[in-house]
């Protein structure tokens, strides 16, 4: 345990809260700064256990009462891990939290600044199937998170304390001081990827293209997983993203300019997709993640994608659709056809029909139409039929 807070933590928190109160109550009432221990430390080990007790009972209503809805995006991924414990319930959640850790008052409200693991039992494999056996153990180690204590003696669980690069119309957070450079490279590009993705699915000037985007970087691998889903069945996760979400990369997803841009060419392409349809999240998966690897394919060697997807169907080894339809439900060694396979079909549409039908098919889909609905409606077509043009286009030799 330390002798004392942070001092450069806790003159940041001082200055952040005596500045949100001075607003908010016309002065700046007394605050009392100090090292978390106690009966502060045990209310939030009492919530934190109220809350993993909700989680093994898949009560997503309960669990989401211990969490602070500061900004609609955490509000979003919060309601989404909740969604998934009543279908994917575990059968242990424990945290612990760290042994050092901050805590600030104002008359009787109080925040407190604290890392924590989360350890966890989840018996399902990595295809999302029910195990018989022993379930996966998982340890995820949290980042200095805050927590909060309003007025009637409710704590809450408000995320992760994060350092910010704010751009116009976005923001870029991260954890560590060792990661500014990426998060600075983030802030260079994300704007190019954004005004290339809006203007290939055609939604410039739109309120959808004008909402404010966040974007986080994590440093730890089982961290990011946990924030999504505790089922998680993807052995490696690199970076997540889902309607209404913010953005999540691994710090370490890749490196350089070039190679950041073609990620939030493919990140911020849902983004794009999930602006042509109300119903645009259950867009059949391989759609989506074809969809958005065509809209970062500029980055990509040129022909990449093609070679790739002859070569596998030479050999016998593409995928049926609706095998992909679900990522839930899609088996790990179809996962990676999702992406190249639904990326050739995209390709295969805008070349033959045009960028405009291309962008109308996706949301005639996102409106909540099946994808053979949707297919007629705006390629004058069955999806069957164009599965076997493009099936048969894949045996021409010219490339």
């Amino acid at each position: 345990m330390q002798n004392g807070p942070s001092a450069t933590r806790m003159l940041a928190l001082f200055f952040a809260l005596t500045a949100t109160w001075g607003v908010a109550q016309g002065h700046k009432p007394p605050m009392q700064l100090g090292t978390l221990g106690g009966p502060l430390r045990a209310e939030v080990e009492a919530m934190l256990s109220s809350m993993g007790s909700a989680a093994v009972r898949g009560d997503a209503g309960a669990f989401l009462e211990h969490v602070d809805f500061i900004e609609p995006q955490f509000e979003r991924e919060m309601r989404n891990m909740a969604k998934d414990l009543t279908l994917h319930t575990p059968t242990r959640v424990e945290f612990r939290l760290a042994e050092e850790g901050d805590f600030a008052s104002v008359e009787n409200r109080v925040w407190v600044k604290v890392a924590f693991t989360i350890d966890y039992d989840m018996p399902f494999d990595q295809n999302g199937v029910k195990m018989t056996g022993e379930p996966r153990h998982v340890r995820a180690a949290y980042p200095v998170c805050e927590f909060r204590r309003d007025a009637g003696g409710m704590w809450r669980f408000a995320g992760e304390v994060w350092k910010r690069i704010h751009g116009p119309g976005y923001e870029v957070r991260y954890l560590d001081d060792k990661t500014h450079a990426t998060a600075a490279i983030i802030d260079r590009v994300f704007p190019i990827a954004k005004a290339h993705d809006d203007e290939g699915f055609g939604i410039v000037g739109t309120p959808a293209a004008a909402k404010h985007q966040i974007i986080k970087l994590y440093e730890n691998m089982d961290h990011l997983k946990a924030t999504v889903y505790l089922s998680m069945p993807d052995p490696v996760l690199g970076g997540w993203n889902e309607s209404g979400e913010s953005i999540k990369f691994m710090s370490n997803y890749t490196e350089g300019e070039r190679s950041w841009t073609r990620a939030f060419a493919h990140e911020y392409g849902h983004v794009a997709t999930w602006a042509l349809g109300e119903r645009a999240s259950e867009l059949p998966w391989w759609v989506a993640e074809g969809a958005a690897e065509l809209a970062a394919e500029k980055w990509d060697p040129p022909g990449s994608n093609d070679r790739q997807v002859r070569g596998i169907a030479k050999a016998g080894g593409l995928a049926k659709w609706e095998d992909m339809a679900v990522y839930h439900s899609t088996r790990q060694e179809f996962k990676y056809l999702a992406y190249v396979q639904g990326h050739h079909l995209m390709g295969y549409v805008s070349d033959t029909f045009g960028r405009e039908k291309r962008n109308a098919w996706i949301a005639s889909a996102a409106s909540g139409k099946s994808i053979d609905e949707a297919t007629r409606a705006a390629l004058g077509m069955s999806f069957d039929e164009l599965d076997r043009a493009w099936r048969d286009s894949l045996k021409d030799e010219r490339k």
